[in-house]
């Protein structure tokens, strides 16, 4: 069973790589199997690992169930059901099974799974709830730099599309068909969160709730961070390691009860068949109550496994219960190996399983101080065996999760979950005890709270920006070589050479001086990031609304800590949206506007961010960083000084910068149209090496004049897939081909980024992968 999950787990990763190639998996499929018959009768094994390589490569494309015609922007109106748990929060989220659609010619049937968004639902929904929704389908289609969404997203969830609504009268309950075990465990779900949300304070119960039941919606990004610093995020969820604790106490509990109340039922059939028997369907009651998330799926079939063996007699082999899990896992969605809740919750699995064991010990003081030493071994294998994941998913690393896990996951799992569980269900039906209890349980979640405060302004976290890819494989290999063996002498040199391999492109960076621009995929709007040679760096425009997360990782990324430059070209939702969450999270010198005054929400909130952070407002000036220029070139008045004219519009009234470097020049153009861009080859008739596309590529922008002028070499435009104005527009894209001039579109090719060397070399490389024109 090992060999044949490794052999899957290797066809899904080349499924990944080949995908924009049919005809070389096709090949290579139909190869491996060739070879795989050959094998198949002098070695079995190699012949079977081989079939499932190919039979995973060639099943592991994603697939859709939905028909374009869906997703192309146009808003349908849907009927479907309700099918699994809600995920609450600011916007409820909830899995929706497609039945009907109307279109131009009546309802017609259609199969597919979609995720709908709902904000501020006026009655609660549930499973088996029948809904009419008038909504958009929509691919996910952003893809920036370690952050790619797309199909294989979609798979891993088992979903054909995404849909949102913005207000709620979208969304009609027409039927509520909430029969089943699902239906009943989604009600006894609220009422146990109705009860915590009662009888504890507002902080207690929040985090015994996401403990418990899996709902973070009441979690604040404060907490979490607390929780990151110490290295104990993973406690904020129904992880595996709560359901692998719950399934435990059960199985325990139920085999105590049993000798208890039956001690002659040794004598007919072992307690420990029985205990299996009846602690089985409530792990997977349990498992379903709490969301079955990824991680949550993965002790669970690893639970399951081990009951079976216990029913069956057989010695429980750890390494065949990690492969049952993920060929039940991958074999359905093969696209959940790029889940990074997949990843983690194996790897770190894993890595606990590879921890040396220490000799029993006969007197108490020992089998304490084995137990201590046990926890902290654990601890420092699953901290170093994610590592190199948390770094290439999240940009940073948390040491002091090595201690913290040792003292944290103890009082999580043995006190705050079991007494949080067995309280929410006893204050159902009896109230009197139920609360005492739940008051235990706030009394431990105090400590946890208390435990995560203290040890928070004591965790160093590491945000060394994320490795490249030849630094995650010498990390890899490192951490295979010590699971081989572990010696301490063998993981000092791993640490070496994990932070050897971390460091490396820093340094190298650092000696060869180069000038970054990532001209960020934020849907339907405007975002790059400037990495200056000094290490600054400056952002210019924030794309739309939820686009800071986007910012922010792309800041993460590369190890930034303080923004040194925040521009706003000018004050629209699609460039202004995701700037105030940068200046919320992070320290920022300095920020440039057009000089507009605007009521526009998402601007409104930037400089009332900008107020609350004291960051200084100036008017744009030019400015030299790290050997970087940066001018402001419009809107200029006809004596030359930098204002926008108040009967122009808020598109020609944009700030264009023009940013030098080594003999080379990026312009961005902001949203000018035809009338200031002939203000700016009038004012600035001087080339350009890159161009920042005018506003996304429309047809009032771009003109003849500005190119001839311009001559640039390379143009991107930042818009997103499908967008409604059907930008870019044909007569655009024909004057830059007609010119020669290289096309480069975040719709198609993701983020962009442009790299200019000391030695002026300019050199580009797309998110997507090969940048196309």
């Amino acid at each position: 069973m090992r060999i044949v999950a490794g052999s899957w787990v290797v066809g899904v990763a080349v499924a990944r790589l080949c995908e924009r190639t049919p005809t070389a998996l096709l090949g290579y499929a139909a190869l491996v199997s060739l070879l795989g018959l050959v094998a198949l009768r002098r070695h079995p094994h190699l012949g079977l690992a081989l079939h499932a390589c190919a039979v995973a490569a060639w099943v592991g494309l994603p697939s859709a169930t939905l028909t374009p015609a869906l997703t192309d922007g146009k808003s349908w109106t849907m009927v479907g059901r309700v099918d699994g748990m809600l995920a609450e929060g600011e916007r409820t989220r909830m899995p929706l099974v497609l039945e009907r659609a109307r279109d131009g010619g009546g309802l017609r049937s259609i199969d597919g799974r979609v995720t709908l968004a709902v904000p501020h639902l006026r009655e609660p929904l549930g499973p088996g709830d029948q809904l009419v929704v008038s909504a958009r389908l929509a691919h996910p289609h952003v893809c920036n730099f370690g952050d790619c969404e797309g199909p294989w997203r979609l798979a891993a969830d088992g979903l054909d599309a995404t849909a949102s609504v913005h207000v709620a009268e979208r969304v009609m309950r027409v039927a509520a068909e909430r029969r089943g075990v699902r239906a009943w465990l989604w009600t006894l779900r609220l009422r146990m969160r109705e009860e915590l949300r009662a009888v504890l304070p507002e902080a207690e119960a929040t985090l015994v709730a996401a403990l418990v039941l899996g709902d973070r919606s009441g979690l604040d990004e404060a907490l979490e961070a607390r929780f990151r610093a110490v290295g104990v995020t993973h406690l904020l969820s129904v992880s595996g390691l709560h359901l692998a604790f719950v399934a435990g106490l059960l199985y325990a509990l139920v085999r105590l009860l049993l000798r208890r109340a039956w001690p002659q039922l040794g004598r007919v059939r072992p307690r420990d068949r029985w205990a299996a028997i009846v602690a089985l369907p409530l792990v997977v009651a349990y498992t379903v109550l709490v969301g079955a998330e990824v991680a949550t799926l993965r002790a669970a079939l690893v639970v399951v496994y081990a009951f079976f063996a216990v029913l069956a007699s057989r010695r429980l082999r750890g390494g065949d219960a990690i492969a049952f899990a993920v060929l039940a896992l991958l074999v359905p969605r093969p696209a959940r190996l790029f889940d990074v809740s997949f990843q983690l919750s194996f790897v770190s699995a894993l890595a606990i399983m590879a921890v040396p064991r220490i000799a029993p010990a006969k007197t108490r003081i020992g089998r304490a101080v084995r137990g201590i030493a046990t926890l902290l071994l654990a601890s420092l294998g699953a901290t170093l065996a994610t590592a190199p994941l948390t770094a290439w998913w999240f940009a940073q690393i948390a040491p002091m999760g090595i201690v913290s896990n040792a003292v944290a996951v103890p009082l999580t799992e043995l006190l705050v979950v079991p007494v949080g569980i067995a309280g929410a269900l006893l204050s159902l039906a009896l109230p009197s005890i139920g609360h005492i209890v739940l008051h235990a349980s706030g009394f431990f979640t105090s400590l946890l709270l208390s435990l995560v405060a203290w040890l928070s302004p004591w965790s160093p976290v590491f945000t060394p920006g994320a490795p490249t890819g030849a630094a995650l494989l010498v990390c890899t290999v490192t951490l295979l070589w010590l699971a081989w063996r572990a010696t301490p002498g063998r993981l000092v040199v791993a640490l070496l050479v994990g932070a050897t391999a971390f460091a490396a492109p820093h340094v190298w960076t650092r000696l060869r001086p180069r000038l970054e621009i990532t001209f960020l995929d934020v849907g339907q709007g405007d975002g790059a990031l400037l990495v200056l040679p000094n290490g600054d760096a400056v952002i210019i425009d924030g794309g739309p609304d939820r686009s800071g997360r986007a910012l922010l990782h792309a800041l993460e990324r590369h190890g930034i800590r303080r923004v040194r430059l925040v521009v706003l070209s000018h004050p629209h939702p699609d460039h202004a949206g995701g700037l105030a969450a940068v200046l919320d999270a992070l320290p920022v010198d300095e920020l440039w506007t057009n000089g507009q005054q605007s009521l526009e929400p998402s601007t409104v909130a930037l400089l009332t961010a900008a107020q609350r952070h004291a960051v200084p407002h100036p008017s744009a000036h030019p400015l030299c960083l790290g050997g970087v220029t940066l001018e402001p070139l419009a809107p200029r008045n006809d004596a030359g000084t930098l204002v926008p004219d108040p009967l122009a519009s808020d598109n020609d009234s944009s700030l264009v910068l023009s940013v030098q470097y080594a003999g080379r020049s990026v312009l961005f153009a902001g949203d000018i149209e035809h009338e200031a861009e002939a203000r700016l080859i009038e004012q600035h008739p001087s080339t350009v090496d890159v161009l920042k596309v005018p506003h996304h590529g429309s047809r009032t922008s771009s003109t003849d004049d500005l190119l001839d002028a311009l001559r640039p070499h390379v143009a991107i435009a930042s818009l997103a897939d499908g967008n409604r104005y059907l930008f870019p527009h044909p007569d655009v894209v024909g004057r830059y081909r007609a010119r020669g001039i290289r096309l480069l579109r975040t719709d198609r090719d993701g983020a962009v980024r442009m790299t200019i060397g000391a030695s002026g070399h300019v050199a580009e490389e797309c998110a997507r992968g090969g940048c196309s024109d």
